[in-house]
């Protein structure tokens, strides 16, 4: 049975089936179809046009995914160090994954 390739990356053949992801597929995929839905691409041709249009590759907006699966990650994990009060809204605990992980950047950068 052949593998179906994800919809956002089904006419993409650049990148080797041999090379291992480093995400997930169904994680990269969910983070793919928020991509496309906040820029209201709903077709794999929308998608192709919009990248082709702002100069980025395939193997671009799949880095630029993973990269923001793990920094999201990341967040979670500063965050669960943060005292249970401090977390119980919603838009509290996004703005103290936002500063902790600021944070331990500012440091990380020095």
């Amino acid at each position: 049975m052949a593998t179906s390739h994800p919809p956002w990356r089904r006419s993409w053949n650049a990148r080797s089936r041999s090379q291992p992801r480093k995400r997930p597929v169904c994680a990269l995929q969910k983070a793919a179809d928020g991509f496309r839905a906040l820029r209201d691409l709903t077709k794999a041709r929308d998608t192709q046009r919009w990248l082709k249009a702002n100069g980025i590759t395939i193997e671009a907006l799949e880095d630029y995914l993973e990269a923001n699966i793990l920094i999201s990650k990341f967040k979670d994990k500063l965050t669960k160090s943060a005292p249970k009060k401090l977390t119980a809204s919603k838009a509290v605990k996004d703005t103290v994954r936002r500063i902790a992980y600021q944070s331990w950047l500012a440091t990380a950068m020095k």
